[in-house]
């Protein structure tokens, strides 16, 4: 059963306007490929590592669409009992337990169906069509929905929701395994946050919240930014939506004024 290599995202600092881009919730977790064929199902991790011994209930519910020669693309995530998206319990709902969080695979494309390539086919119609495969979904499949137009004000209510930000999407685009490009974007929901330098290493920093309970690694570029800081000393964080007692996420460090 063959690998098809993920179409990727690239980083923009704002989301695009106008009806030509068809916008989506930014699920923080792994990326995962399925691939259904004869009845059987792999699934595929960006790299093209096969995980489906991993992930039996995923396999399961693709199986479960009874589709024939299908690929579909989306996201692996963990969700947390709030019903958000849980990136560092990732692992322990792979693992599986009584009380491992619900993993679900949130679906976004669909490359092949009925075994039809449909990787030139129109990026809104690959949706309805995957909309119609997935339908109602169930407890570890949903299909992902989108919005066209309206992009800066869907980014601003991702950011108030704390979600980690939205995906950004030509809507007449086909699909490029590999590629990376300005048809598909990527529209983090970034915050800022005071820190504590705990210790400085050799490219980074340790930080503390403020009741001084570790909150990850920071990079640090500058040789000169580096020797300056001292463990004690307050900067301020841009990172990713962030909960006291978890590790900040694609954190970087603000210049100071």
């Amino acid at each position: 059963m063959s690998f098809i290599p993920p179409q990727l995202l690239t980083a923009a600092r704002e989301a695009p306007e106008g009806e030509r881009w068809l916008h989506e919730v930014k699920f923080d977790g792994y990326r995962l490929g399925a691939h259904v064929e004869d009845g059987r199902v792999r699934l595929y991790t960006r790299g093209g590592h096969d995980w489906t011994s991993r992930l039996r209930p995923v396999e399961a519910a693709v199986a479960a669409l009874g589709a024939r020669g299908a690929y579909l693309d989306g996201e692996l995530v963990a969700v947390a009992a709030d019903g958000m998206p849980d990136f560092d319990s990732l692992h322990r709902a792979m693992r599986g337990g009584p009380r491992a969080p619900r993993l679900i695979y949130q679906v976004f494309d669909l490359l092949r169906l009925r075994g039809r390539e449909l990787l030139h086919v129109e990026l809104v119609e690959r949706k309805r069509m995957l909309a119609e495969l997935v339908g109602p979904g169930g407890d570890h499949l949903r299909y992902v929905e989108h919005h066209v137009g309206s992009g800066p004000e869907l980014h601003a209510r991702a950011h108030a929701l704390g979600i980690e930000g939205i995906v950004s999407k030509r809507v007449r685009s086909g699909y490029r395994p590999g590629e990376r490009s300005g048809r598909w974007l990527k529209v983090k929901c970034y915050r800022l946050y005071r820190m504590i330098v705990a210790r400085v290493l050799d490219e980074e920093v340790a930080v503390v919240d403020a009741d001084g309970a570790p909150a990850g690694l920071v990079p640090v570029w500058s040789r000169l930014k580096r020797a300056a800081l001292r463990p004690g000393a307050e900067v301020t964080v841009k990172a990713l939506a962030w909960r006291p007692g978890r590790f900040l996420r694609h954190a970087t460090l603000v210049e100071e004024e």
